[in-house]
């Protein structure tokens, strides 16, 4: 009984991993379908293979884990090194930028000198437009900042010191002479009259002496050292906008980018290989190149990725290359993975049945 039962057990369990693939398409006997005819999983094969792309689509290859990988360190890391190596190869070759761009444009000459200069004015605008309503103090580092105020420091005894050298100049001496004449032949013959007790050189030098006496009193210095300080934190209270449109700052940094494009130095950088620049300049190139293109592909690589998931249509993609298998091909595939667990549940079969077999026998003899 053991026996039997044990062999009814393995050979059902045996019969029942078969039907699981076979027969791959259904038998019909006299017109009519035999039961169990195909196998589970050719009958289900649509059914799984929807089953299947919708998991994978809604659990494995989600929006999210692409994000997640794509800004993963490792993934960023990958992309800075390629990036790096490609630049590398690229700064350290016999073209110039003139060769380079001219497989992209057939005048890179005109192309070179109107983009650069469009990207410096998008910037420089943006730049004034970013800082237009912001005051002055408010922009300049500390640092510098610093410097002016020492330089403000500075302006009086400067101002005060030039003064006086003019002042003791024979140039000085004459001008005032000039004036003063000029001054006292429009007063009429009393003012005039002044002549009698001295020169108009006498008097010149007496008003000169004079000034420079109001110059070094401390009354006229400190008055001089509040009004540079007023006019000073007037300057930093103006907004940047205020500048811009006094100094007509867009006009004259236009003017100034199209000088520095046209120098020699540029334009020797732009015909020179690029392997006999300064290896400093390339370096910094690689460096903010490398961030800058890596950062750059992250970001607009994240920005389109749900968008570039959902037209890929992850669900149907891997319901059609299922759909496509041989059903040879996935009876093998899932034979290789679980063959030694089907084996068991086999083996398993032949134990309960022997086991099942020994009860019964003990059941009859008992009865």
């Amino acid at each position: 009984m053991a026996c039997v039962g044990g062999l009814i057990g393995g050979v059902t369990n045996m019969i029942a991993i078969k039907m699981l693939f076979r027969p791959y398409k259904p038998i019909y006997i006299f017109n009519k379908k035999l039961p169990f005819t195909p196998g589970v999983i050719p009958s289900r094969r649509n059914h799984l293979s929807q089953q299947l792309g919708e998991m994978v689509s809604s659990h494995l290859l989600t929006k999210d884990v692409f994000q997640s990988k794509l800004n993963a360190p490792s993934t960023i890391h990958w992309i800075s090194e390629w990036i790096d190596s490609q630049l590398e190869r690229l700064l350290l070759s016999e073209r110039s930028i003139h060769d380079i761009l001219l497989n992209f444009h057939p005048k890179p000459d005109e192309w070179f000198n109107t983009h650069i200069l469009q990207t410096i004015d998008k910037h420089f605008v943006k730049l004034l437009t970013d800082y237009e309503d912001k005051p002055l103090k408010n922009v300049i580092p500390t640092l510098f900042k610093v410097r002016i105020d020492d330089g403000v420091s500075e302006i009086n005894p400067l101002i005060r010191q030039k003064l006086i050298d003019y002042l003791k100049s024979s140039r000085a001496l004459d001008d005032f002479t000039m004036m003063i004449d000029k001054f006292i032949q429009t007063k009429g013959r009393l003012a005039r009259s002044i002549y009698l007790v001295m020169t108009k050189e006498d008097l010149a030098k007496k008003v000169i002496l004079e000034l420079i006496k109001l110059i070094n009193d401390d009354d006229f210095i400190q008055k001089l050292d509040d009004q540079i300080q007023l006019t000073y934190n007037e300057l930093l209270d103006h907004p940047i906008g205020y500048y811009a449109d006094k100094l007509n700052l867009y006009d004259i940094f236009k003017e100034g980018s199209e000088h520095l494009l046209h120098s020699d130095r540029v334009q020797s950088i732009y015909h020179k290989p690029l392997k006999d620049v300064s290896q400093s300049f390339v370096s910094s190139i690689r460096n903010a190149g490398t961030d800058n293109i890596s950062k750059r592909i992250v970001i607009t690589a994240s920005t389109h990725l749900p968008t570039i998931v959902d037209n890929m249509d992850i669900e149907q993609m891997v319901k059609d290359q299922i759909d496509s298998f041989d059903l040879n091909y996935i009876e093998t595939l899932v034979m290789d993975v679980a063959r030694n667990e089907l084996k068991m549940i086999t083996r398993l079969g032949f134990i309960l049945g022997g086991f099942i077999g020994i009860i019964q026998g003990l059941i009859a003899i008992m009865v």
